[in-house]
Formats: structure tokens, sequence, C-alpha cells
């Protein structure tokens, strides 16, 4: 795998944003409002999520999989194939998951939906596995592929006690990495502890000396449009959205 180090961001016209984060912290949810306040400001958005898991059961509670919420938020109508190259039928450790399927991750697989992507979209969105931790395979971690890959991340932070300690752990890794970060908060289970909230958002603030962007309410319903989130977002982070959507390459059509 590490013959194809660097090669995706260097070959790319506009390198891709990375949306990193915990479990259950709202990272498809934010990349589809994205997309939708991407049309918003004139461009057009496209999103990878390339490794995920627990197909058998999302199919056997007829939920949509996340590949699938975001390819309907695009426009083009591209195949879930395109989104989610690595979707694995068991929900088992990534791993795990993927070799009782029999596959084997191979970057150029991602690479090669990267390069259609930036043909026909503005801006890329890539969302990573649950933690930076997760193995990928015997010999790489998300770590890994993050630092290879990474130009710039925005990692969203569920402000719970839960996980308080292992988003201290993830972001001493980003740390060790020459990307440009975007730490922000999203309370995505109307957390009413602000006590607890300041706590952590003053300790974030402390161990990665910046800012955080600001912090995403708590919304009950989000339409499957995704619209109202996106109201949402730009409302309460509007310098973040600014500035991603106003990097040199990603300037509007």
């Amino acid at each position: 795998m590490k013959d194809s180090v660097n090669r995706p961001v260097k070959s790319l016209k506009k390198p891709p944003i990375f949306i990193a984060g915990l479990p259950q912290v709202g990272k498809t949810t934010f990349i589809c409002a994205m997309i939708r306040l991407a049309e918003k400001h004139g461009m057009k958005a496209a999103a990878i999520k390339p490794f995920d898991t627990g197909l058998l059961k999302r199919n056997a509670r007829e939920q949509p999989g996340d590949g699938e919420l975001i390819r309907k938020t695009m426009s083009g109508d591209p195949l879930e194939s395109l989104i989610a190259p690595y979707l694995a039928q068991e929900d088992y450790p990534l791993e795990l998951a993927l070799r009782r399927d029999g596959v084997n991750v191979k970057r150029d697989k991602i690479y090669e939906r990267l390069l259609l992507l930036d043909e026909k979209y503005d801006l890329t969105f890539i969302e990573c596995p649950p933690s930076l931790y997760t193995p990928l395979n015997e010999t790489e971690s998300a770590y890994e592929w993050l630092s290879d890959y990474g130009k710039e991340i925005v990692f969203i932070i569920h402000p719970v006690q839960e996980q308080f300690t292992h988003n201290l752990a993830e972001i001493r890794l980003i740390n060790n990495l020459d990307l440009q970060v975007n730490y922000l908060l999203n309370n995505a289970s109307k957390i009413k502890d602000q006590d607890l909230v300041f706590y952590i958002w003053e300790k974030l603030e402390s161990v990665t000396k910046q800012t955080m962007a600001g912090m995403i309410p708590y919304e009950r319903e989000i339409d499957e449009t995704f619209n109202n989130l996106a109201g949402i977002i730009e409302d309460n982070i509007p310098m973040t959205v600014e500035a991603l959507f106003s990097r040199g390459s990603f300037n509007p059509r």
C-alpha cells in the first residue's frame, strides 16, 4: 500500500477535506449538510466514505446506509459503490469485517474514485473511520492513511464524558501530523450539563492550542434533505463554512 503514498493529494486538482471524529458524533450528517451548503454557495460538492460496516443489519432494519445518504444528497446521481467502495456485510471491527468478506483494502480503488469525483465536483469530503486508531489491515491504521492522504481535516467532537479521554488521544495523534485542522463541537444528543460542556470546550482549546470553531446545537428533527441542518451549521459556525468554501482551489464557479 505504501507505493501510493501521497499520490492522491498530489495528483488531484483539489485536495479533499477529511471529516473525522469518534462514533456517533454526526460525521455523515455534517457532510450531507455541507453538500447542501455548497449548493447555496454556487458549488458542487461530493463525498466518499471509503470504509463502512454493518450492511446486513441495516438491510434487516430497512435503513439506508451512510453511503446511500451521501449519494442521495449529491448532484449527478452517482452510484453508491462510488461513494462507499469498502462496505462490509457484518458489524465487526473494520479489518475483521472486511476479512470475513474476503476483501483487501487497496488504495488505488479509493484513488480512482477520488479522481472521478475530482473531475466532476468542485470539492470532495472524505469521511474517516470512527477512530484514527482503527486498523485497516495488518500493518496500517486510519492514522497512517490520513498521514499519507491528508492535508485538511475537520475533527468533530461530541462533548460527552464517555468520549472525553478518547478525544484527547485522537487529538494527540492529529497533532503529530502536518495538517490544517478545524475543531468543532456537535451537541448530537441534547447535552444539558453546561458545566461539563464548558470544561470539555476549555480543555480541548488548551490541548489543541487553538480556538474551537464553535458548537452545532442539538436538532431533534433533521429533514431528509439536510437543508435545516445546513442552515443551523451556517448560523453557528459561519467562519468555518466560509473558510472551507473559500480555499484557493475551492472558489465557486
